[in-house]
């Protein structure tokens, strides 16, 4: 169970910030691995477990990526996402969501953006990570906000339900954000 003290503390810290950068992770569904039941999102524990491994591996990603990008949106993106990346990952660990290993999928998808060569090949396989992981994470907050209880009394669920629709727009715009830059990359 989530502690509703620190659910109300992270939608403190975490609303302003989202609004003020706007985004959370990579990769989804990452390659060779099933995608996630969706179906099964019904609690703000299942939404901030799932968000969980794709922000910790925006963080990897959005290392690297700051230091090879080449062109200027595509830089400032990846220097925002990294900012709000972190900031996710700490208010996640801070309401008890562990941090999990990288998965052989997971490490697949983060070799793939490191081995890829620099320049333009590097930007689009930065882009495309971030548009497919943007898109599922669009997924899984509309899956968890049809699913979940909207008329719930209990603060933490109802909470989480907040910090879910919050997310949303910021899933939303970075998954038109990446599909842009990708598709200037690709013209």
């Amino acid at each position: 169970m989530i502690d509703r003290r620190k659910l109300l503390t992270a939608a403190a810290v975490t609303v302003p910030m989202v609004a003020a950068f706007s985004q959370v992770a990579i990769a989804g569904p990452m390659p060779d691995a099933p995608a996630p039941d969706l179906s099964r999102v019904r609690t703000a524990g299942d939404f901030a477990t799932l968000v969980m491994p794709r922000a910790t591996l925006s963080v990897a990603a959005s290392q690297v990526a700051v230091k090879r990008l080449t062109r200027a949106d595509a830089m400032e993106f990846a220097g925002f996402e990294l900012e709000e990346a972190i900031a996710v990952t700490s208010v996640l660990k801070d309401l008890g969501i562990p941090v999990p290993q990288l998965t052989a999928p997971a490490q697949s998808a983060l070799a793939g953006i490191q081995n890829a060569a620099d320049g333009l090949d590097f930007d689009r396989a930065y882009m495309k990570a971030q548009y497919v992981n943007h898109a599922f994470l669009a997924q899984l907050a509309t899956a968890y906000l049809a699913q979940s209880d909207a008329g719930t009394t209990d603060a933490g669920e109802r909470h989480g339900r907040h910090l879910a629709t919050v997310a949303l727009f910021a899933f939303n715009e970075h998954t038109a954000i990446t599909k842009r830059i990708s598709g200037e990359l690709n013209a």
